[in-house]
């Protein structure tokens, strides 16, 4: 009897025990038309595996594809085992730079082909950036038209059932959980926390403690602080007391805010529960050779001045307002009324009847403070009235002089003179207005000369009229016993007169205006005050000279404070006598330029200042260059330029740009001008790239499927 085989119970005969079997049923078995033969059991079962077979031999197993970058979002890769790509092939991808956006392919030049991983919903979405670790093999399977990524370990690929925002947890068995709690309910380790105990995960946490009269009580059941003072009432400071304070404080009524007043400061200490009050006086600041006026003479002041009390005057001092009033001991009845007549020098509005004096036509009225005196001067002068013009005959009064030829500007009167504010300019019949931006304008009334703002041109008319104050010389009558002709015109030169002063009792400024004999009394004064020497004129020395000052200038005063060199220099604080002005005093340390430079650490007397300490370490451009790490940028230009990729001009996937100063060999960045979301999507869904570059042009491709529908600005940046 045959025995079955195992898998496909083929039919097999014992030589022994199955002897008796004849030939015609062995071969039957064998190989006969019956579907039980084994040759039919064969080939029926080669049949049903044939298209696992063929399936096994398409398989070519998973293709490791090692890719470069190539340009922003582009890799590519020379696998030589990989001819096409074939649907649900697999491959293990190891980048040599990690993206840092959407991610293409192009494989042996197959086409370029886009990397997708699947989001939250399902959906195939483009990568975003970092994804894809250089170096680090990830596998993709190939859908037919894209690259999935597969077993991805990027945190948008990992799914935690929970709420959002909660935070995860791994569990007992090492699986990524939610733990219910969401981030928004945890403190940060950074806030600020008044704790019973200080924790090292905090970092600014305040410690509570009970201070004086206060204690704490923890309940821990209620999760409570209870704060308790065990200051008795009769022991607190009533609100209504008064007080000293820093800050005003609503709950006090009778406070007193302690504030820093001039040259003082406030120095609190919290520590120490100490207030301390500074002067910012320093002993050198305080003066103690002004001017002062004083109740009683200071040893330590040396230019005070004694407050005494005068005739019908008295002085009361009051310490406590720190006030010093000086009444008149004069009384009502013994003073002149108010009501009666007095001839003023300016109006008082205390008196009803009083007259003001003042000079009338040719009087002049001169007040001495100093001596008390009004002096009431007369002018005996008169005032004639001339006209004058240019082109005139023989009877014409007066010429004007002057070139009219549309050059000449300035003119001249025919007296040689007028009264400054009297002179009337017309031309050709037409009043000219005076001033330096109008018509005409006085140059030297003294002079009898005026100029035009623009010249006269040949055939102009001028007519002049003004006033000339005419001295009288001749037997006039005197005035103070002084002929008229001892006075002289405002204006006219004083070198030859002389002036009767009497020296001021105190140092003034100079004030404009003033008379020469306060004028003269008041530099009698300075001289009085500051120099010993008699400027007689009769030594040679008539010359104010350093020498004669008395000790040396303060200085607070500008001067030296001393009265040599070798002091001057120390108490200005350069230094000894004949050595370096130190740096720390404004010098340079040192008495030779060599030395000078070491001191500042700009190196030897001729050599370069080194990189190290703020020079280039360098005598030339070029080298200076190098040691900057400049190299050759002095001969190199940067353009920038944006340039338009229009949708219209795509021939081939290919179209070329006018770009200024491009060159062959230049060193080309570009992008999408980021301004539009519009313009960017266009760019990176194209996959547009630069492919050659001559001068002159760019030539850019692109390798999607379908045309650019929009036009796409492109910024170019390039080195030349």
């Amino acid at each position: 009897m045959t025995t079955p085989t195992a898998n496909l119970s083929l039919k097999t005969y014992d030589a022994t025990t199955d002897a008796s079997a004849l030939f015609q049923t062995f071969r039957e078995d064998l190989a006969g038309n019956s579907v039980t033969s084994n040759m039919r059991i064969i080939d029926a079962w080669a049949g049903s595996v044939s298209g696992s077979i063929a399936s096994i031999t398409g398989f070519t197993g998973i293709e490791v594809i090692s890719a470069s970058y190539v340009s922003e979002n582009f890799y590519a890769s020379s696998a030589s085992t990989v001819t096409s790509y074939r649907k649900d092939m697999i491959m293990s991808l190891i980048l040599d730079r990690t993206n840092d956006g959407t991610v293409t392919l192009n494989i042996n030049s197959l086409g370029i082909k886009a990397l997708n991983k699947i989001d939250s919903n399902g959906n195939k979405v483009n990568f975003t950036g970092r994804e894809l670790i250089k170096n680090k093999p990830k596998s993709f399977i190939y859908d037919g038209s894209v690259w999935l990524w597969l077993g991805s370990s990027s945190s948008d690929q990992i799914y935690v059932s929970g709420s959002q925002n909660n935070l995860t947890t791994i569990g007992a068995s090492g699986i990524l959980t939610s733990s219910g709690i969401n981030a928004s309910s945890i403190a940060l380790v950074t806030g600020s926390y008044v704790v019973l105990a200080l924790n090292s995960n905090l970092k600014n946490e305040w410690l509570l403690t009970a201070g004086s009269g206060i204690s704490l009580t923890q309940d821990s059941n209620a999760s409570t602080i209870t704060v308790s003072s065990f200051v008795s009432s009769s022991t607190i400071a009533p609100s209504n007391a008064s007080y000293i304070v820093l800050s005003l404080n609503p709950n006090l009524s009778n406070e007193w805010l302690l504030t820093a007043g001039s040259n003082v400061t406030l120095t609190q200490n919290a520590s120490a529960s100490t207030i301390i009050i500074d002067t910012t006086l320093s002993a050198s600041s305080v003066a103690t050779n002004g001017s002062y006026v004083m109740l009683s003479l200071h040893p330590n002041i040396t230019g005070e001045w004694l407050l005494t009390a005068g005739d019908n005057i008295k002085i009361t001092q009051n310490a406590s307002a720190s006030t010093v009033t000086i009444d008149t001991v004069i009384t009502a009845s013994s003073m002149a009324p108010s009501t009666a007549s007095y001839v003023l020098l300016g109006i008082d509005p205390t008196l009803q009847k009083g007259l003001v004096l003042t000079g009338g036509s040719n009087v002049t009225i001169t007040t001495d403070t100093l001596a008390g005196t009004v002096k009431i001067n007369a002018n005996p002068s008169s005032n004639s009235f001339f006209i004058d013009q240019t082109g005139g005959t023989g009877d014409t009064y007066g010429v004007i002089s002057g070139s009219i030829n549309g050059t000449n500007k300035t003119f001249t009167v025919s007296q040689g003179k007028y009264a400054s504010g009297s002179l009337e300019v017309y031309l050709n019949g037409q009043l000219q207005t005076q001033g330096t931006v109008e018509d005409w304008n006085e140059t030297s009334p003294e002079s009898g000369t005026f100029t035009f703002v623009t010249a006269p041109v040949a055939g102009d008319l001028i007519t002049a009229k003004y006033m000339v104050t005419v001295v009288t010389t001749a037997n006039a009558d005197t005035l103070d016993n002084f002929h008229a002709s001892a006075f002289m015109l405002k204006g006219e030169d004083i070198s030859s007169g002389s002036v009767a002063f009497v020296e001021a009792g105190t140092l003034l400024n100079l004030i404009s205006g003033e008379n020469l004999s306060i004028l003269f009394g008041k530099i009698k004064k300075l001289f009085t005050s500051f120099f010993t020497h008699t400027h007689t004129g009769t030594d040679g020395s008539s010359q104010i000279s350093g020498s004669y000052l008395i000790g040396a200038v303060p200085i607070a005063n500008g001067g030296t404070g001393a009265t040599t060199a070798a002091l001057a220099r120390n108490a200005l604080g350069l230094g000894n006598t004949t050595g370096a002005v130190p740096v720390a005093n404004g010098g340079t340390g040192a008495m030779t330029v060599a030395a000078a430079r070491n001191a500042f650490g700009l190196g030897n007397t001729t050599g370069a200042v080194p990189v190290a300490n703020g020079g280039t370490g360098a005598t030339t451009a070029a080298a200076a260059r190098t040691n900057l790490g400049l190299y050759n940028m002095s001969t190199k230009n940067m353009y920038t330029q944006q340039v338009t990729l229009y949708s219209g001009s795509w021939v081939t996937k290919k179209q070329s740009v006018s770009v200024t100063n491009m060159t062959s060999d230049a060193i080309v960045q570009y992008g999408a001008e980021p301004s539009t979301s519009t313009n960017r999507d266009a760019f990176f869904n194209a996959d547009v790239y630069c492919s050659a570059q001559s001068t002159g042009h760019l030539t850019f491709n692109y390798t999607a499927s379908a045309s650019p529908t929009t036009d796409i600005a492109v910024n170019v940046m390039f080195i030349v």
